[in-house]
């Protein structure tokens, strides 16, 4: 949902899931271009390189724990967070 608002408004977002099948269905209903798989190996390095080039701004965090500091250290100086849920335990 979040990805259709985003994109509609004409912002790209980064997305970031667990599983591929998320991954695949962002793809293919959203036509999002930047997915992050948080079970992939290389995740940390996908990333910081999406992060780096298009210096995201906001981050939307639904998670919490130690993705709210990982996402953080993503993004620059100046950088907002907005936790709207605490699925970690």
């Amino acid at each position: 949902m979040l990805t259709k608002l985003s994109m509609k408004e004409g912002i790209t977002p980064i997305c970031v899931v667990r599983r591929q099948e998320q991954a695949d269905l962002l793809k293919e209903e959203c036509q999002a271009q930047y997915i992050v798989n948080s079970s992939a190996a290389d995740y940390k390095e996908m990333m910081a390189a999406f992060c780096k080039e298009h210096q995201p701004s906001t981050c939307l965090e639904c998670i919490a724990g130690q993705t709210v500091g990982e996402m953080l250290g993503y993004m620059g100086v100046n950088s907002t967070l907005l936790l709207y849920g605490l699925l970690s335990e």
